[in-house]
C-alpha cells in the first residue's frame, strides 16, 4: 500500500521507462551516500555553511519527477512517528536551538533517506555510480591540502569510506568492463594513499570490519565453516587488540625510521599513554546513563542531552536513542539493525548481492554513529532502515542488480 500526492505536471514529467527510472533512482541513491565527499572535495570559494542541504534537496527534486511524490506505508509511518516525537519534545521541554536543528536534519536527511529506500534501483549500478563520482572528484581530492586543516581529518576519513568500499565491491564482485575495473583500481589506491597517513581511529575500524565480513561473505557460503572461519578472526582481532599498545609500537618505531607518520597509531599511542584511549568518550557515556537511568521509558527529549549536559551529542547511536526517546527509540531501531546484522552474517535466504549491500551501508555510515556523529544528521542511519523494514515488500516486487 502507499500514500502519495501528485498532480498533472509532475505526472508529465515522469519518465515511464522501467530502465531509465532504475537508473536514475540508482544515481540519486549514489549521490546520496556520496555527498559528503563531493562537498569535503570543493575548494573552499564554493563552499557555505549547511552546503550539503541544498545538494541533498536537489537529489530528491530529481527522484521526485522520476517517481512521484510517494511514500511506502511503513516509511511514512516512521516518518509520522517521529514527528510526533519531536511535537511531544517541543510540548514538554520547549523548542530550542537542539532540537529544531534535529527536526530540520530529520526532514532532509531522515525524510530523503526513507524516501529513497523503496525506489526500484540497481545495486551494482549504485556502486558505478559512486566509483564514478570519486573519479571525477579524483583531480579535486589529489589536489587538496588536508594535512593544512587537521579538522577536515575526521570529515574526509569517513567520507571517503563509499568510495573505498564500493570500488573494493565493484572490482570483486561485479562483471563488467575490464578496463573500468583497472581505472577503478587505480583511483581507490590513490584515494587510500591520499587519506592513509591522516586516517582516523573510527575510519580504520570501519574499515577493518568491513574487509573481514566482506572476505567471510565472499569466499565462504552460510555454513559451519563461515561461522568458524569468522570465531577465528574474531579470536584473532580480540588477542591483537589485547596487545595493542606492543604491536603498534613496533610498527610505529619501523614506520619513523623510515620517515613515516601514520596519525591515527600515534594518537592512538599518545592517548595510550594517559590512559584515555576513548579521548574523552567516557565522560559522554557517563552523562548519557545517568540521564538514560532517570527516564529509561520515554527518555529526555530529542536534543536534550546537548541541553542538559551543555555537550555536543553523545557519540553512541544507542546511547543517543535511549537519552531521547527511551525504549520507545532504541527497542525498535536496535531490532532492525540487529536484523540487517543477521541478513549480512546469518541468512542464508536473502541473496548474496543484498547482503553485500547491507553490509557496505553498514559499514559507510552505521559503524560511524558508534564513535561519533548523531543519527538525525546521518543519511545512511534513515535509508538503511528504510531498506531493511521493506526488504521482504521490495524483494517481492522488483529484482535488485
Amino acid at each position: 500500500m502507499n500514500i502519495g500526492i501528485g498532480n498533472n505536471i509532475i505526472n508529465n514529467l515522469i519518465l515511464n521507462n522501467p530502465n531509465k527510472k532504475e537508473k536514475i533512482n540508482s544515481l540519486c541513491i549514489a549521490l546520496f551516500l556520496s555527498a559528503r565527499l563531493i562537498v569535503q572535495s570543493l575548494p573552499k570559494q564554493l563552499q557555505f555553511d549547511n552546503i550539503l542541504v541544498p545538494i541533498l534537496c536537489l537529489i530528491f527534486v530529481i527522484a521526485i519527477l522520476n517517481n512521484r511524490f510517494v511514500f511506502h506505508l511503513k516509511t511514512a509511518l516512521i516518518f509520522g512517528l517521529i514527528i510526533f516525537a519531536f511535537s511531544f519534545t517541543f510540548l514538554f521541554s520547549g523548542p530550542n536551538p537542539n532540537n529544531i536543528l534535529y527536526l530540520l536534519y530529520f526532514f532532509v536527511f531522515g525524510g530523503i533517506g526513507l524516501y529513497l529506500s523503496d525506489k526500484k534501483f540497481s545495486i551494482e549500478k549504485i556502486y558505478k555510480y559512486i566509483i564514478g563520482v570519486s573519479i571525477l572528484l579524483l583531480p579535486f581530492v589529489v589536489s587538496k591540502d588536508f594535512h593544512a586543516d587537521p579538522d577536515t581529518w575526521m570529515g574526509i576519513s569517513y567520507s571517503i569510506l563509499p568510495c573505498m568500499f564500493a570500488g573494493i565491491i565493484y572490482i570483486f564482485t561485479v562483471k563488467d568492463n575490464m578496463y573500468f575495473k583497472y581505472l577503478t583500481f587505480f583511483t581507490l589506491f590513490v584515494y587510500i594513499f591520499k587519506v592513509i597517513t591522516f586516517f582516523t581511529r573510527g575510519a580504520l575500524l570501519a574499515s577493518i570490519i568491513f574487509i573481514v565480513i566482506f572476505i567471510t561473505i565472499k569466499y565462504f557460503k552460510v555454513s559451519f565453516k563461515r561461522h568458524f572461519t569468522l570465531l577465528i578472526m574474531v579470536i584473532v582481532g580480540w588477542v591483537i587488540c589485547v596487545n595493542l599498545e606492543k604491536i603498534l609500537t613496533l610498527v610505529n618505531g619501523y614506520l619513523l625510521k623510515n620517515g613515516i607518520h601514520i596519525r591515527f597509531i600515534e594518537k592512538t599511542l599518545q592517548l595510550m599513554s594517559n590512559n584515555n584511549l576513548l579521548n574523552g568518550r567516557d565522560m559522554y557515556y557517563e552523562l548519557a546513563t545517568r540521564g538514560i537511568k532517570n527516564s529509561p521509558i520515554l527518555g529526555n527529549g530529542i536534543g536534550s542531552f546537548e541541553t542538559d549536559t551543555g555537550l555536543i551529542y553523545t557519540h553512541n547511536l544507542f546511547l543517543q536513542l535511549a537519552y531521547e526517546g527511551g525504549i520507545f527509540f532504541v527497542v525498535p531501531c536496535a531490532m532492525i539493525l540487529l536484523y540487517g546484522v543477521y541478513i549480512i552474517i546469518f541468512s542464508n535466504k536473502v541473496d548474496y548481492s543484498t547482503r553485500i549491500f547491507i553490509l557496505f551501508i553498514y559499514s559507510v555510515g552505521i559503524l560511524r554513529l558508534l564513535f561519533s556523529s548523531v543519527y538525525w544528521g546521518e543519511q545512511t542511519f534513515w535509508f538503511l532502515l528504510g531498506y531493511i523494514i521493506l526488504y521482504k515488500k521490495s524483494r517481492k516486487s522488483w529484482k535488485k542488480g
